[in-house]
């Protein structure tokens, strides 16, 4: 189980928000690098999808690559991470990792092709070679919320031995 967390200085300061595995190992990690003693701050279930939309909504926030300026609402987040509550505003994570191509249905609801579509998203083909990721497919439901939801871009698994659909 992934988690997504909130580090901070003991003392108050820039916030970190990241994603691991093991929160006490990526703690102790960070703290063996850093010159001050941090202490984590909150954390939730989730993985790459919840960290970048994270990093996404906190973007005027940004001081350097995962570490953002403590305003009243990313500390409101991390209060209620660390109170156990999961902010009504998080997405939950695409239920399951499977990849896919783009639906022609949503193709024609963007009004565009693939290779369109990478670069309104600024990606490289390099990047998004056959499927799009996590990050582009946080991009696209976070800044198009209206029209894509992010279980919109994976497929559902067929169970083994059910009649196919």
């Amino acid at each position: 189980m992934s988690h997504v967390y909130f580090i901070s200085p003991v003392n108050g300061g820039p916030i970190r928000i990241g994603r691991t595995k093991a929160l006490d190992n990526r703690l102790n990690s960070l703290m063996n690098m850093s010159p001050i003693e941090l202490e984590l701050i909150g954390s939730i279930d989730g993985g790459e999808y919840v960290e970048y939309w994270l990093h996404e909504f906190f973007a005027k926030d940004r001081l350097h690559s995962e570490w953002f300026k403590p305003s009243k609402k990313l500390l409101e987040f991390a209060e209620d991470a660390r109170s156990g509550v999961r902010n009504s505003l998080i997405p939950k994570e695409p239920e399951n990792k499977f990849y896919v191509d783009l639906n022609k249905k949503k193709l024609a609801e963007l009004g565009t092709d693939k290779d369109e579509l990478r670069s309104y998203l600024g990606l490289s083909k390099a990047s998004c070679i056959s499927t799009l990721g996590y990050r582009s497919v946080a991009q696209l439901c976070f800044r198009h919320p209206e029209r894509f939801q992010p279980n919109d871009f994976y497929d559902t698994p067929k169970n083994p031995g059910s009649p196919a659909a």
